[in-house]
């Protein structure tokens, strides 16, 4: 047997002490640079406000549309919302949208006022408190732009805290033309100020929301040249030849006409549309299988074209027909003029013949025509829209689907108010955390805590297994 001796043990185990120190102080290294990296990531995001947007549908940004209206500007935007420092969360929600706004544009400047605390900032930036439900909320949008040559300074208000309403009001603010849309009474329409299941008030409120003005046209007389566009929401009545001549007439010179007629009506509304290349057959579409509610008369239209009222648009939400007709859409003969199919019916919807056979789609539901044509130095364009059915925009149907957005979309294109169109998306599509800087610190020292924990235990581990 071999004896060692004492010296070259204690030797020995003096350096496999030395090598254990060694590698616990570099754990120790290690773990106190994870923390610091931790320690300094959580306390930059207390600092620094960096967001993105991993939705499928980028629910958490501003639309294209928003961005393009906001890539436009030359000149500040000023919004001022009048919120209550009482209504802390709606402050706050509305903060975190304008301050999309605000990252996205040099241009726009937000600041908020408390109407209770602070009337006077109100009068200083040019809000009379008077008469105001200041309890409500109210936004201030002040947009100064160049008329020959001088500064001149546009205001709106507006109650809205969603984006449409904020790109809206930045759109509406300082705008040169009035948007005017008539409704033609006369002929058994749906009443655009009947709160009945059947009227269209909801869709004129809907109007009225993105600032247009709603009047009413009797084409006994000429239509008047400020309406941009003109609709007829479904008349059942033989409209007489001279006011169809009227309207033809104004179309002819740049007017712009959306058509909503139901299955089964009276009007000879394809009389005009005729010389524009579109048709409203008249005859009931149904669909036993792609419908809504189970009812064969309740099209579910989800098939749409790459016309932009409905580029956007996917099967995902599809536009509900409550009965309706095919449009069809043919040549005229003349090369000037274009037409288009905007939504189209299930593969599975058919007609049937006067001698109950079966005509089978597809058909289309809605389609568009335009046509321009230089006149001086001006350019004159005619655009109108044909649809089979005027249920969609009934108060009892608008807010089915996507009807609501395929209304808006489609005044908006016919207005040549492009930077309108836009899908108001699926407020569930994706769903932001957005917490507040004494929130944000309490996460950071949640998360933080379970690291410092084990830290403390290892060195307290650490330390005894040394001291043995």
């Amino acid at each position: 047997m071999i004896i060692r001796k004492r010296e070259e043990l204690e030797a020995r185990e003096a350096v496999d002490i030395q090598r254990l120190a060694r590698k616990g102080a570099g754990s120790l290294v290690y773990v106190l640079i994870v923390l610091a990296i931790a320690f300094l990531a959580m306390a930059a995001s207390i600092t620094f406000h960096k967001s993105w947007d991993l939705s499928d549908t980028s629910a958490n940004s501003l639309s294209p549309q928003s961005m393009t209206v906001l890539a436009s500007l030359e000149e500040d935007v000023e919004i001022y919302p009048m919120l209550p420092k009482r209504r802390k969360m709606q402050r706050e929600q509305f903060w975190d949208l304008l301050r999309k706004y605000r990252d996205a544009s040099r241009h726009i400047q937000v600041e908020f006022i408390d109407p209770i605390r602070q009337p006077g900032r109100m009068a200083e930036v040019g809000v009379d408190a008077r008469g105001q439900d200041l309890g409500r909320g109210l936004t201030l949008i002040k947009r100064t732009r160049m008329v020959d040559g001088s500064p001149v300074e546009y205001k709106q208000t507006f109650r809205g805290q969603e984006e449409q309403d904020v790109t809206n009001a930045i759109l509406e603010v300082g705008r040169t033309r009035d948007r005017v849309v008539g409704f033609a009474r006369g002929y058994g329409e749906r009443d655009p100020e009947s709160s009945a299941s059947g009227g269209i008030e909801l869709a004129v409120r809907a109007l009225m929301d993105e600032y247009y003005t709603v009047v009413d046209v009797d084409l006994e007389r000429d239509v008047p040249n400020s309406v941009t566009v003109m609709v007829l929401a479904g008349p059942v009545q033989t409209i007489p030849r001279s006011h169809l001549d009227r309207l033809q007439h104004w179309l002819d010179g740049g007017g712009r006409l959306l058509a909503l007629q139901d299955p089964d009506s009276a009007s000879n509304l394809n009389d005009l549309l005729r010389d524009w290349g579109l048709r409203i057959s008249g005859d009931d579409l149904l669909d036993p299988r792609d419908n809504l509610n189970g009812s064969p008369i309740f099209i579910k239209a989800d098939t749409y074209s790459d016309h932009p009222v409905v580029s956007h648009f996917n099967k995902r939400l599809p536009t509900a027909f409550a009965r309706t007709s095919g449009v069809d859409h043919f040549e005229t003969g003349e090369g000037l003029l274009y037409h288009q199919e905007l939504v189209t019916a299930g593969q599975l919807a058919y007609t049937m013949s006067e001698d109950g056979r079966r005509q089978p789609g597809p058909y289309a539901v809605a389609a568009a025509s335009w046509r321009s044509r230089e006149e001086g130095d001006f350019e004159i364009e005619t655009r109108l829209v044909a649809v089979g059915d005027s249920d969609f925009i009934s108060n009892n149907y608008l807010a089915q689907n996507a009807n609501r957005n395929f209304f808006l979309n489609t005044m908006a294109w016919l207005g040549r108010e492009e930077e309108l169109i836009s899908l108001r998306r699926d407020p569930m599509a994706g769903q932001a955390i957005s917490l507040r800087p004494a929130v944000r610190t309490e996460v950071f020292w949640i998360v933080l805590s379970p690291a410092i924990l084990v830290l403390v235990v290892g060195v307290v581990v650490l330390s005894r297994r040394r001291g043995r």
